[in-house]
């Protein structure tokens, strides 16, 4: 699917694009972090603005260290911590 920045798709269509979980996504739009429009109760994206939106998220998440003559690993990663203790107290997406 090819889509340009003043496109708007539903949730389905974003989460095919991206290669997300649609409740993430739509996580994400409930709380204010990623943009959306809500058409009768239905939310649309505007992929280009996802896109952004998401690369500021990684932007602020903390470089990964890589030890000597080893692969980077998840356990490198530190997540940010509020919003991991935030998707906590709501559990995993379904």
């Amino acid at each position: 699917m090819s889509t340009t920045s003043s496109q708007f798709v539903p949730l389905d269509a974003l989460a095919a694009e991206l290669a997300l979980p649609r409740s993430y996504l739509r996580r994400l739009a409930e709380e204010g972090v990623v943009p959306a429009l809500d058409v009768n109760g239905r939310l649309r994206f505007d992929v280009g603005a996802v896109r952004d939106a998401l690369a500021r998220i990684a932007a602020r998440l903390p470089e990964a260290t890589q030890p000597a003559e080893q692969g980077v690993t998840m356990d490198d990663a530190k997540p940010d911590a509020d919003r991991m203790a935030a998707y906590a107290r709501r559990g995993a997406p379904h």
